[in-house]
């Protein structure tokens, strides 16, 4: 539950951030040749058979070209991580860290050739969890599970053109993926702030 309100939180300062962005956005939104981008917030996750959904910091990185001055394409990728550190009572302690990811080939439309966009892609995806733990008087061992298969990457957002080649906005990620294994599938919902620069 502590989570969800978390990503209830975020949610809401993208919405504040929406309708501040259109009164900063001073220049016009001009999409040609190269673009780059990345971003960072934070999101909530799970996987197969996990039960609950649990908090970690996510990061974003895109890079590709406008085909048009209203839809970009190239590639899109995204990564959520987690780290928890526990405690057991007379044996010692223990770390997991956690890390699903997707890189995918995606396009970006935005209506009207304004700040809104939707986005989409399809493409490769990883999950692993890595635990480590040190037992007094025993030493220190590690397992770490890892696997990889589809990925898919969804978004909405809105761009605020600060300078003629930079753009500023919010974003709400959806990302799944579907690697077999051990963890089978695992998704993560995120809100991000994304930073663009276009050429």
């Amino acid at each position: 539950m502590k989570h969800m309100v978390v990503v209830a939180l975020v949610v809401f300062l993208l919405a504040g951030v929406c309708q501040v962005s259109p009164a900063l956005a001073g220049h016009p939104h001009e999409r040609t040749g190269f673009f780059i981008g990345f971003g960072g917030g934070g999101g909530s996750a799970t996987f197969q058979d996990a039960g609950s959904r649990t908090g970690g910091a996510v990061g974003n990185f895109r890079i590709g070209y406008a085909v048009a001055p209203n839809l970009t394409i190239g590639l899109e990728s995204s990564a959520w991580l987690k780290r928890e550190e526990y405690g057991v009572v007379g044996l010692g302690s223990a770390t997991a860290t956690w890390v699903f990811s997707v890189a995918t080939f995606g396009a970006t439309f935005f209506p009207g050739n304004n700040g809104p966009y939707i986005k989409a892609g399809v493409g490769f995806g990883t999950a692993s969890v890595e635990t480590e733990a040190t037992i007094f008087g025993l030493g220190t061992g590690s397992l770490k599970i890892d696997d990889s298969g589809f990925g898919i990457l969804g978004a909405v957002g809105y761009e605020a053109r600060l300078t003629p080649k930079f753009a500023l906005g919010p974003e709400i990620e959806f990302a799944y993926m579907n690697v077999g294994g051990d963890l089978q599938s695992a998704n993560y919902v995120s809100g991000s702030l994304m930073f663009s620069w276009y050429w």
